[in-house]
């Protein structure tokens, strides 16, 4: 059955989802100071929710996530797909009796969950239109060294870091967040990638969620020359790739393929299963040399749709 939460308030059932960081309520001030309207599906016990999806709600337009990589469904590997179908009605039904003219999701990449296709299916079955559907890419951890995965042209680059005594590390908090922060904007003006987060952001992000941002960087002696933020997206299963940035002198020793070892190998330790290297397209048109990059460390490719669906006027 449906349950709907509004203003947000802890729920008083469990929740057999481990919620991407993103879906989580700590998140959502880094969103918006408005309350989102949760909605979750629970199971025949009233006790346990098996999906769940957070919504805010502006001048009529309804979305998923506000701002964050990906918010939409999280569904939980017991539901059914008639449950999902259900689930997704009667949230369409709920936002209609709110006015909404629209709902646009984006939702997780596809590698995130097993039953991502059936969503798929149900979602352009009740009306939903894919607006784009980007390349994801990531990496399977297991236990095989980072560098047996590379493509020779990869082996060559990182060998040659290696040999001319690149290192690489994660930063313990507090760093120069000023630093990294400007380093990051002058590699993105240089590529022409837009530029979402303000300083005052970054640092915020890292402050607040001390534990799932970290600062992974690369160095020649004393010159920063390639750096990213590592997000915990799900403890114990997800590391997202986020903002990475190089030095524009450094281009033919690709430093950021040791940045990844890096991560790589925290995931490793740590006991994750994917690194996901983040979407190589803009609004569904592929950066051929970004997708190239990355399948040359051996990334699995997999879809990140955004999804949107047009309420009916009367």
């Amino acid at each position: 059955m449906l349950k709907i939460v509004y203003p947000y308030t802890q729920p008083n059932f469990g929740i057999d989802v481990d919620c991407f960081l993103f879906n989580q309520p700590k998140h959502w001030p880094s969103q918006s100071s408005e309350s989102p309207y949760s909605f979750y599906w629970l199971d025949n016990s009233q006790e346990i929710a098996l999906a769940s999806i957070h919504i805010w709600v502006t001048h009529a337009q309804a979305v998923s996530p506000l701002r964050a990589s990906f918010g939409g469904f999280e569904l939980s590997g017991q539901i059914t797909a008639i449950e999902i179908q259900q689930f997704v009605r009667e949230i369409l039904q709920y936002l209609s009796t709110l006015g909404c003219s629209s709902l646009k999701l984006i939702q997780c990449p596809t590698c995130y969950q097993a039953n991502s296709n059936i969503l798929h299916q149900i979602l352009i079955e009740l009306g939903f239109q894919v607006c784009y559907t980007d390349h994801n890419q990531h990496l399977a951890v297991t236990e095989k060294p980072f560098y047996t995965q590379l493509h020779t042209s990869a082996k060559r680059r990182l060998n040659k870091c290696r040999q001319a005594g690149i290192t690489a590390q994660l930063l313990k908090k507090p760093f120069n967040y000023e630093a990294i922060y400007q380093f990051i904007i002058a590699a993105r003006i240089r590529k022409n990638y837009p530029i979402s987060l303000t300083l005052n952001d970054f640092i915020q992000l890292h402050q607040q969620f001390s534990a799932e941002f970290k600062q992974c960087v690369v160095y020649d002696k004393q010159q920063l020359i390639a750096t990213c933020t590592l997000i915990v997206v799900q403890q114990n299963n997800i590391l997202y790739y986020f903002l990475p940035a190089d030095h524009a002198n450094y281009l033919p020793f690709s430093p950021s393929i040791m940045l990844i070892e890096t991560l790589y190998v925290y995931a490793q330790e740590q006991g994750y299963e994917i690194l996901d290297l983040g979407i190589s397209s803009t609004q569904g048109q592929i950066n051929e040399g970004l997708f190239r990059f990355k399948q040359n460390l051996g990334a699995i490719t997999s879809s990140k749709s955004t999804y949107l669906y047009t309420f009916k006027t009367h």
